[in-house]
Parts: C-alpha cells; structure tokens; sequence
C-alpha cells in the first residue's frame, strides 16, 4: 500500500454531536479516506465496509472489536470516531503506524 507524502497531525478530540471520542486528521485531501479505511480494516482484519459519497462528503461505518466506528470526511474535517474511547485510542495507535 503507498504512503501519504505529506505530513498529517493526528488529534484525539471528541464529536460535538453524540460526544465520540475521535481522532482528528489535518490537513487531508480526499484521497486519503480510502487510503486510512484500507489501513484500518487491515490493521484490525476488519471486511471493507460500503462508503456513502455525495459531493464532498464520505463516511464509511464499521465495527472495531465490537465497537461502532465511523470515519467521516467534508470540506473542513476528516475524523474517525469510535463509541468506546479505547477503540478510539487504538485506531490511534494504528493510524499512527501509517507514516501521517
């Protein structure tokens, strides 16, 4: 799998709306949804969910050892959002093996 080229920051922060704890992504281009989708559901032998694309949104659902996970990107934010904060710690972790 190719890596990024540029330098992304990771953030663990929190979704406004239903309070997931999240990893934050920035900067991104709309490239890197599917590059970070394929390396999470390798990272956790996950099967490649369905992503829903309309104009400049993607958002892709799946489950993390039993966990809800949802990856979501727009025009100002790209974060991947789990229900339980220590599945969000270790797409973290796994995120930061990718070389963002």
């Amino acid at each position: 799998m190719s890596q990024l080229v540029r330098n992304l920051s990771l953030f663990k922060s929190e979704w406004a709306g239903n309070k997931w704890p999240c990893v934050d992504i920035d900067p991104y281009d709309y490239n890197d949804f599917l590059i970070v989708l394929h390396h999470l559901c390798n990272a956790f032998s996950v099967a490649m969910p369905s992503v829903f694309s309309v104009i400049d949104v993607c958002i892709a659902d799946l489950e993390i050892h039993g966990s809800p996970v949802t990856l979501h990107m727009d025009n100002w934010t790209f974060s991947v959002a789990a229900q339980d904060e220590a599945v969000r710690d270790l797409i973290f972790d796994a995120l930061e093996q990718l070389s963002i």
